[in-house]
């Protein structure tokens, strides 16, 4: 019934937490089967062993694909493409779904007009000081927990993924876009579940850092099939010229700091008011000019690899 795919690299130290998950909440379904599909990009900490190891250790239906230089978008499809579920679901390697998850999937999809679903994302509390600003600017972008994307979905679904381009930053909007334009076309609903999956937050610099790395190699894609996106770029460029407009404050073009602190206070007093709720909110600038150097830096990676 279930096709759960999961792509992978160097994700060792997550694996297993979000396999256990998953086959907790299998257990609660009775007549239903839940395949695991990994699809692991060119790990070298043994993820692909250990994911093997546990699928052995459980007897569950585990079958873990190598792509190496694959990236998001093309690892989930490869491996939707090599299962047989009705539903596909896709997942990260860091998500834990919660006990009741299959049970409230199994619930949504019981009419057949329904073709996709969104579902709930609730984040784990972190320890770090990066960790809670993580966390209160993701409750900014997603204020009722509702995950703004498809990641459930029927498989007659899948033909409308065969031209997805392969990013890493964007797939899940491009997915989202491409699965909306089907069930309007066949005139399939889509619906938000109860179904819910458990994230932690990136929690210290170098995961931040490198996350954002990750998303800027990928953008020159994201941008190409939505020009649109290019404001992830401005908003990534603002906020890592920060130390660049400290520095220009002692020279003859301070003038030019001046403007961009008026610029950068003036969207992040936007962002805080929204975000008031949650005190954390206030440390948000900081993670964020993390993630913007990191862009930053793997887009002139990207670059010059061109």
């Amino acid at each position: 019934m279930f096709d759960v795919v999961i792509p992978t690299k160097n994700e060792a130290s997550n694996i297993i937490d979000c396999l256990d998950s998953i086959y907790l909440a299998s257990k609660r379904l009775k007549d239903e089967d839940v395949n695991i599909i990994i699809v692991d990009g060119g790990s070298d900490d043994g993820t692909p062993e250990i994911a093997k190891d546990w699928g052995n250790k459980f007897s569950v239906p585990l079958k873990v694909i190598s792509a190496p230089n694959k990236k998001m978008a093309h690892s989930r499809i490869i491996g939707a493409k090599n299962g047989k579920g009705e539903i596909i679901v896709f997942l990260d390697a860091d998500d834990r779904v919660s006990p009741d998850f299959f049970v409230n999937l199994l619930s949504s999809f019981k009419d057949q007009n329904i073709g996709a679903a969104h579902i709930k994302v609730k984040h784990v509390q972190s320890i770090s000081i990066l960790g809670k600003a993580m966390i209160a600017w993701e409750k900014l972008r997603c204020p009722e927990g509702r995950w703004p994307y498809i990641t459930v979905f029927r498989r007659l679904l899948l033909p409308a993924l065969e031209c997805a381009k392969d990013m890493n930053i964007g797939e899940d909007y491009d997915r989202h876009v491409r699965l909306r334009r089907f069930c309007e076309k066949h005139k399939l609903k889509i619906i938000q579940s109860n179904a819910c999956v458990y994230r932690r937050p990136k929690e210290s610099w170098r995961s931040i850092f490198k996350s954002g790395e990750r998303s800027g190699r990928s953008i020159g894609a994201y941008v190409t099939c939505y020009p649109s996106a290019f404001k992830f770029i401005l908003w990534a460029i603002l906020n890592a010229s920060l130390p660049l407009a400290l520095l220009l404050i002692v020279t003859p073009l301070n003038y030019l700091s001046t403007v961009f602190f008026a610029v950068y206070l003036a969207v992040w007093i936007l962002f805080l008011l929204k975000g008031r709720r949650d005190p954390w909110i206030l440390l948000s600038p900081l993670a964020q000019l993390i993630v913007g150097l990191g862009f930053v830096w793997g887009m002139a990676k990207a670059l010059i690899r061109k």
